[in-house]
Parts: C-alpha cells; sequence; structure tokens
C-alpha cells in the first residue's frame, strides 16, 4: 500500500463505492469528474477576500487541492460540479462545509464549470458561562452538576473528571451534565468539566462534592 496527497491507495477489487458519470480515486474515498472546474471567491461576513484559505475534500481532510490567492479566488479542477463536498480551512475562522451544486454550473469546452462563493465567519474562543457548584448529598442519593461554554462556533463535546481524571463518557452517558446516582463514600471528590471545539479546549472551576452518613447533619443543598 502506498500514499499519495496523504492518503493510502486501495485494491479497487474490495472497494464498494461507485460513482455515476465520474471516475473512482485510487484510494477508494472520492470520485473525479476530468476536465470539470469549481471556482469561486472566499470572504468574511464583511465581504473582504480572505487569502490563504485551504480548501480540501471532506472525504480526504489532509490533502489540501487548493489554496486562495491575495484576492479570495480558488479554482479547482478534477472536483464534480454536483455533489462534491469541500471543506473550507483558515485559522481563526470557523470551517465552512460545501457541497457544490449543478444548478449553477455552466458548460465549456473541455468539460463543466461551477462558481461558488463562500463566507467564513470569525473564531470565538470557548469562554465557560456556568461552572458547576459545590455539593453536599446523602449516601444513596443522587446529585447533578452542570456547566456550559460558549463560544462560535458551540462547544462540539464535553468531558468530566473526578480528581483530575476523567470519567468514560460510555458508562456515565453525560454532556454538559453530569448525574451520579446511588451515591457512595467513594464518590465523593473534585468534580470538573471540560468543554471541547474548533475554538479549543476550556476547563471549569472544580467544584467539590461530599457524601454523608445518614445521621450526618445536611448543610448544603
Amino acid at each position: 500500500m502506498t500514499v499519495r496527497d496523504g492518503s493510502p491507495h486501495f485494491n479497487k477489487l474490495y472497494c464498494n463505492q461507485t460513482c455515476a458519470d465520474s471516475t473512482l480515486d485510487d484510494t477508494c474515498l472520492f470520485c473525479v469528474c476530468e476536465n470539470d472546474v469549481v471556482s469561486g471567491k472566499v470572504t468574511d461576513i464583511s465581504g473582504a477576500p480572505l487569502k490563504d484559505v485551504n480548501i480540501y475534500r471532506a472525504e480526504n481532510p489532509l490533502a489540501v487541492i487548493a489554496t486562495t490567492d491575495s484576492s479570495g479566488y480558488y479554482e479547482i479542477h478534477d472536483v464534480c460540479v454536483n455533489g462534491a463536498d469541500l471543506l473550507f480551512v483558515k485559522e481563526k475562522f470557523i470551517t465552512a462545509t460545501k457541497t457544490t451544486s449543478s444548478s449553477r454550473r455552466k458548460r465549456q469546452a473541455l468539460g463543466r464549470l461551477v462558481s461558488m462563493r463562500v463566507t467564513l465567519e470569525r473564531l470565538e474562543p470557548l469562554v465557560m458561562s456556568e461552572h458547576p457548584q459545590n455539593k453536599v448529598r446523602y449516601r444513596g442519593q443522587s446529585v447533578t452538576f452542570c456547566c456550559t461554554a460558549k463560544g462560535k462556533p458551540a462547544p462540539s463535546y464535553y468531558e468530566w473528571f473526578k480528581d483530575d481524571v476523567i470519567l468514560d463518557d460510555t458508562i456515565y452517558g453525560y454532556n454538559n451534565t453530569l448525574t451520579l446516582s446511588d451515591l457512595k463514600d467513594e464518590d465523593g471528590g473534585r468534580y470538573k468539566c471540560r468543554a471541547n471545539g474548533q475554538g479549543g479546549s476550556q476547563y471549569s472551576q472544580t467544584a467539590l462534592l461530599k457524601v454523608l452518613g445518614m445521621n450526618s447533619e445536611f448543610a448544603n443543598h
């Protein structure tokens, strides 16, 4: 198996991918439409052109297939003008996913041409807007911790930690809330969350959980 443009090659005999009116690439990841051209311009929300925007096929986000010039223009050859998913990536901007559409295509001498304008929004780093609070519970009770982060784009997922050790999501089934049931003494400890997304990662403050025996005075809610 060899590598080209960051993608492994596969024997097409073992590939289930099919392409209508196009050719399957050697990587078995996407279709190639020879002589098709996708072109356009990338700007920010104010309309200012963005240079050095890297463009990838969604099926192969490791291989750059085009980059915008100083005026924000790009041109991609052999990408199908209908149904090809493209990623537009620039540092400090939200990645955009666009699908080529034949409704905007034009005929040229050797193939088809489609023009596609793309607008990128600036990233807003994640900021924790809600932190988990200290809790006191009796053995056998339940407790829920909450955290919320804001940014652009919003967090894609959350993680929870107890005493700085990550909790298994497949066991606890958490998102931005963590619920513990039938509490035991060993559940006591320090809990915090981490929000993750394109805008980076952000930890919450730490909350303390105390688990009391039934004869203890309940001192918090």
